[in-house]
């Protein structure tokens, strides 16, 4: 990442005039169905229309505007997962930086993180323990749930005097 990193998100979002900017973790050619439309320039940087990364810039004002997530969803994944409908459904437009790419852990030659087996005792690689949390059926019936009411304003941070 840029030292500068959240000076060209911030160039970006007032430029294009999106709802939110994220960088992504992945060139865009290895998922290709998480992007929308022709590549566009903005603050001279070339981006791409996504339907939801991660690593994401919202104005609180737009945060209000869709709703938070919800916070009863597992840890990491299904909240995305969630914003991505809700983002989506609203046609709410979002743009990833093309070529600035952010590292997760447990990628590449990190040391993988271990956590604590939700199925039994022990611990486990981090990347098996997403995989064991992320879709229990509570999980995808939360997120069936909350499209049926329309994507109501969810979590912790839903009360207006937060800052």
């Amino acid at each position: 990442m840029p030292k500068d990193w959240l000076k060209i998100m911030c160039a970006i979002y007032e430029a294009s005039k999106a709802d939110g900017v994220c960088f992504y973790f992945n060139p865009i050619e290895a998922e290709p169905g998480r992007f929308r439309g022709d590549e566009e320039t903005h603050a001279g940087y070339k981006c791409r229309r996504a339907l939801f990364l991660e690593v994401y810039m919202f104005p609180k004002s737009n945060l209000e505007r869709f709703g938070y997530y919800d916070e009863f969803l597992d840890p990491y994944w299904p909240a995305d997962v969630e914003y991505a409908f809700r983002v989506d459904h609203h046609g709410f437009r979002s743009l990833a930086i093309c070529g600035m790419t952010v590292e997760h852990c447990g990628r590449g030659d990190d040391t993988e993180p271990m956590m604590k087996d939700p199925n039994g005792e022990g611990m486990i690689p981090y990347w098996q323990w997403k995989k064991a949390v992320q879709w229990r059926q509570e999980v995808k019936d939360r997120i069936h749930s909350n499209a049926e009411k329309g994507w109501p304003i969810l979590g912790f941070n839903q009360h207006k005097n937060n800052s």
